[in-house]
């Protein structure tokens, strides 16, 4: 059974959580995402839902999930793209283009704060691959063909905000030559350390480990996105334990997050005990790097990103957020 959290016409967390077969108080709202996916043509994906389906069957719908009490709006809609579709769709072609509120009285106690996604990618839904069998066929429209779908009555009356909300949205996501995964561009490091990497305490030098740390960075950044790359930035260096002259440290790089001309990784160091395996985390730090062409001029990440673990997801929220961040600091100045 699912559990919803309530939020107020504010958007509110009002701290109330209930199961989906609990009325929900008057005023207040469950969290839900719809996904419209806009391919390269301008088309919008349509599905066409199964007889079974308990609310609006056969009606043609884009993709609709409620949102788990634990779940933000985008791991919503990831997974709802994941069990409807059977696919994995870039993280970085979406964006929430508006928040609307749904009070049904013909649906029961139907009351939802819905965040409106679209992403803007070419896909093909394997239908036959996704856990939950909510469609029984998908098709690409224009926007034109979706209005009239609409006006006829094909299309679930709960989206009949497409011409006003999703209609208008210019095309906003970055022209990719493709999309890699997190794995493909994995990098390990493993290092003894030795004299040079040493300071006066026989402690492991912390400038050295920055230099290790922007080294693999930018290995790894140039895997994702196969072009040169600049270091913008190293952030959050957590030291958390000292490693000595002959111990082995293992430094592990892995994408957290593609923007439009920059990328975001995060590199754990670990100390590790040759004979047993045993691996103790010493230090983590995050690294920015930005595409360039042969002037030195930022250029957009020629490949987005694709979401494949649950790990990974965490990842690209908590890079979400420290983008803003970011973002604030730039503006703020400070």
């Amino acid at each position: 059974m699912e559990r919803w959290r309530l939020y107020d016409r504010e958007m509110r967390d009002t701290g109330l959580v209930i199961d989906e077969t609990e009325e929900i108080p008057e005023g207040l709202y469950h969290a839900a995402a719809d996904v419209w996916i806009r391919n390269s043509e301008g088309k919008y994906l349509l599905g066409r839902r199964s007889s079974i389906f308990t609310m609006g069957p056969l009606y043609l719908a884009p993709l609709h999930g409620t949102a788990l009490s634990t779940e933000s709006s985008f791991l919503t809609a990831y997974r709802k793209v994941q069990e409807t579709l059977g696919i994995n769709i870039p993280a970085d072609a979406g964006k929430v283009v508006k928040t609307v509120f749904l009070h049904d009285p013909d649906h029961g106690t139907v009351q939802e704060m819905r965040d409106v996604w679209i992403f803007e990618c070419d896909v093909t839904p394997h239908l036959e691959k996704a856990p939950k069998k909510e469609f029984e066929s998908t098709s690409w429209y224009t926007a034109e063909e979706v209005a009239a779908l609409i006006k006829i009555g094909e299309v679930d009356p709960s989206f009949t905000y497409f011409e006003e909300v999703i209609a208008p949205v210019p095309n906003f996501a970055v022209k990719r030559l493709g999309y890699k995964t997190v794995s493909d561009s994995v990098t390990e490091l493993s290092r003894g350390l030795r004299y040079p990497d040493i300071n006066g305490q026989n402690r492991l030098f912390g400038g050295k480990l920055l230099e290790m740390i922007d080294e693999i960075g930018g290995v790894t950044a140039m895997r994702h996105a196969g072009c040169n790359v600049t270091t913008v930035s190293i952030e959050h260096l957590e030291f958390k334990k000292g490693a000595f002259l002959n111990d082995t440290i293992v430094m592990i790089a892995r994408v957290t997050h593609v923007g439009r001309t920059s990328i975001e990784g995060r590199i754990d160091t670990w100390l590790e005990d040759l004979p047993t395996g045993r691996r103790t985390i010493i230090n983590r730090a995050f690294f920015t790097e930005v595409c360039i062409n042969d002037e030195g001029r930022p250029i957009p990440v020629p490949y987005g990103l694709i979401l494949e673990s649950e790990s990974e997801k965490a990842r690209w929220e908590g890079a979400e957020k420290r983008v803003q961040q970011r973002k604030k600091a730039q503006r703020e100045g400070y």
